[in-house]
């Protein structure tokens, strides 16, 4: 039998590996931008989006796939052909169109669970990642997208190791045992390092107060992404969304904190650096 610390190991070797993998075809498709970089949001968003009604349908009952996808796709098609000036737009037919296809069902009673997930994973994954296309679009998007992407990871990564160092303080105790404060302050540490260098070496377009401003507010956010899938999680009663990724679980692991902060990075880019 392996001892736990053989299998700590083990699943420390497993997210290393495919975090190699999946790295530097992140930084392929944000470089070279579109289509690749749109096809791959969506692409990542249909995968989560899965993730999540195989999730919550464990214990509620089963969304509206196929309506899911079709609202996830209509976000990020606003994104890549319009602006977000047709997003409130977009939203209100989403809710609307939605809403429409109740007195068509007989059971619309029994239905009302199902629509509210359904419409809930669609602006989890299809609204919140829109913002990435929007954001690459941007004005020095590319650089952007790097410095919040990166700046989570950094964040994410420097908590986990931090707390699994020194950590004694539980964050939330009856969500996730393993976070503490000291990962969180790790995580601010690591976020603001890390984003940092990428000002300095992508020569982002504001200054340092800036982007270390986001870097702080991004390593505060990011962890209520992963305790809200945490608490989801604990619902549902399993640990993981989904294998699909060796040692990080599901996508939908990996997004958790990813569609709390990406909305927040590109209003504050839009509204304060500039």
């Amino acid at each position: 039998l392996f001892r736990r610390s053989d299998l700590a190991a083990t699943g420390l070797h497993l997210r290393v590996l495919t975090a190699l993998v999946v790295v530097p075809l992140l930084l392929v498709v944000i470089w070279f931008g579109e289509p690749w970089f749109t096809m791959a949001v969506a692409a990542v968003a249909f995968l989560g989006l899965n993730e999540f009604y195989e999730l919550v349908s464990h214990r509620w009952a089963r969304p509206f796939v196929l309506m899911g996808y079709l609202w996830t796709a209509l976000f990020i098609l606003n994104a890549q052909f319009s602006d977000t000036d047709t997003m409130p737009i977009v939203v209100a037919g989403v809710l609307v169109l939605s809403l429409l296809v109740f007195p068509l069902r007989r059971r619309w009673r029994e239905d009302l669970v199902p629509w509210a997930w359904t419409l809930a994973g669609a602006f989890l994954m299809g609204w919140a990642l829109s913002y990435v296309v929007f954001l690459r679009e941007a004005e020095s998007g590319r650089e952007w997208v790097l410095l919040a992407l990166f700046t989570v990871f950094a964040a994410d990564t420097s908590a986990y190791f931090v707390g699994k160092a020194i950590g004694r303080h539980k964050l939330a105790p009856r969500i996730s045992p393993k976070k503490t404060w000291e990962g969180v302050t790790g995580g601010v540490a690591g976020a603001l390092l890390v984003s940092a260098l990428i000002s300095y070496f992508l020569e982002i377009p504001a200054g340092i107060g800036h982007v270390l401003g986001l870097a702080g507010l991004i390593a505060v956010v990011s962890p209520l992404g992963d305790l809200s899938e945490s608490l989801l999680k604990r619902w549902v009663g399993v640990k993981e969304a989904a294998r699909s990724l060796p040692g990080h679980g599901g996508v939908l692991d990996r997004l958790d904190s990813v569609v709390f902060t990406i909305v927040l990075v590109y209003y504050y880019v839009q509204w304060i650096t500039d």
